[in-house]
């Protein structure tokens, strides 16, 4: 027996579940393979609605992530992923749980657009253009530059730079 044969039951594998990855979601700085998340859809109006609730983080990249979803997720997040390339001023982000262990999962409020779903209906490819143009705005923000850059090599220096990066850092977001 190894380690690889076995799972915890809450981790068993559903026929219908994917590892999905995503680049177009905004990424905490600090995200870790092994993390759990949630999905978020912040809309302009001041609405905020979780898509995909507590969430393990298959794996990272300083662009990217890796989910295992069930096809209920994929569609859902799918539609967050349109909708926030339709609306001017919304964001898809993820945020990351504190205490996974002990901290229930959040509740799903992400109501499932018909129209949304329409459109991808009609336009199979409007996933693909909203994917790749949302990826474009992510990643070539600022955001991306200074986890690139600042925060990644702080990490390795020491405790007294990773003390120095954490007051630049707050210092940019004031």
């Amino acid at each position: 027996v190894t380690k690889d044969m076995i799972v915890e039951a809450s981790e068993e594998t559903q026929d219908d579940e994917r590892i999905m990855e995503y680049n177009m979601i905004v990424l905490p700085s600090q995200l870790e393979n092994g993390d759990y998340v949630d999905i978020r859809l912040s809309l302009p109006t001041g609405e905020n609605f979780i898509v995909v609730s507590k969430e393990r983080v298959v794996s990272t990249t300083q662009t990217g992530l890796w989910l295992k979803l069930n096809q209920e997720q994929i569609l859902t997040l799918e539609n967050a992923i349109v909708e926030n390339y339709q609306i001017n001023g919304s964001k898809l982000f993820a945020t990351q749980y504190t205490e996974p262990g002990i901290q229930n999962p959040a509740e799903i409020t992400y109501p499932v657009s018909d129209n949304i779903r329409s459109l991808i209906n009609a336009d199979p490819n409007i996933l693909d253009e909203a994917k790749y143009a949302l990826a474009l705005r992510y990643n070539n923000q600022q955001q991306v530059i200074q986890r690139n850059e600042h925060i990644a090599p702080q990490l390795t220096g020491g405790s007294s730079a990773v003390a120095a990066g954490v007051a630049t850092e707050i210092a940019s977001v004031q």
